[in-house]
C-alpha cells in the first residue's frame, strides 16, 4: 500500500471518530437537559398533587391542625386547615428560584444540585403534609 493511501486511511479514520465523539456528546447533553425536564415536570405535578389533596379534603379536616412543630407545646403550634398549603407553596417557591438559578448559573454540576434540592424540598414537603392529613383526618 502506497503511503499516501495509509495516511488517507488512518485521517478518515480520525475524522470517524472525531465525528463519533462530538455525537455522543451531543446525545449525553440532550439525555441530560430530558432527565432535568422530567425532575422540573414530577417536580410540579408533586406540587400540584399536594395542594389538590389539601383543598380536597377540606371538609374531613379539624378547624385546627398541628404544623409548626418546632414551636412550644399549645395554640402556638396550630394553624386553619388552608395553613397545610404552607408546606407545598413554600417548595414551589423554592423550586421556582431554583429554576431561575439554573438559567444564571453555566456549571451542570450547580444546575442539576439545584433542581435535585427542589425536588427533595417537594418530597419533604409532600411527605409532611401527608403525614399531618393522615393523623389529624377523619377518613
Amino acid at each position: 500500500m502506497p503511503s499516501s493511501s495509509k495516511n488517507n486511511f488512518s485521517s478518515s479514520k480520525k475524522t470517524k471518530r472525531s465525528q463519533a465523539l462530538s455525537s455522543n456528546t451531543a446525545e449525553q447533553k440532550t439525555s441530560e437537559k430530558n432527565w432535568s425536564v422530567k425532575i422540573i415536570r414530577l417536580s410540579f405535578l408533586l406540587i400540584t398533587f399536594d395542594i389538590a389533596v389539601v383543598l380536597l379534603l377540606q371538609k374531613r379536616l379539624p378547624p385546627e391542625i398541628p404544623l409548626f412543630y418546632g414551636l412550644p407545646e399549645g395554640e402556638d403550634q396550630l394553624t386553619t386547615r388552608l395553613g397545610l398549603l404552607i408546606p407545598a407553596i413554600t417548595a414551589l417557591i423554592i423550586v421556582l428560584v431554583n429554576l431561575i438559578l439554573t438559567r444564571i448559573v453555566d456549571d451542570e454540576f450547580l444546575k442539576k444540585s439545584l433542581i435535585i434540592a427542589g425536588f427533595g424540598v417537594i418530597i419533604f414537603s409532600l411527605a409532611t403534609t401527608l403525614k399531618i392529613i393522615l393523623l389529624v383526618a377523619s377518613l
